[in-house]
């Protein structure tokens, strides 16, 4: 199994609209409709903080968005 980068360890990005978690490669829809590929996310670093989602658009740019952009949460992973 391949260990977590630390910058998102212990987090999931996850939608906000089913609950379920969106998971890296995975294509979505930003607020205005444009079609992304969810290629990284990092972990909140302090309390009021949301984290950041690296999005890549069709066109190739990548760019460090916040979750709320493609309707989504970075949230902690639930202790087993």
């Amino acid at each position: 199994m391949v260990e977590e980068p630390k910058w998102r360890k212990g987090y999931r990005l996850v939608s906000l609209k089913t609950g379920l978690e969106v998971l890296i490669g995975e294509t979505v829809k930003d607020f205005r409709g444009d079609t992304m590929t969810v290629i990284d996310f990092m972990a909140p670093l302090h309390e009021p903080s949301t984290g950041r989602v690296v999005l890549k658009h069709e066109d190739g740019w990548e760019h460090a968005y916040y979750p709320s952009v493609i309707d989504t949460q970075v949230v902690q992973k639930a202790e087993a």
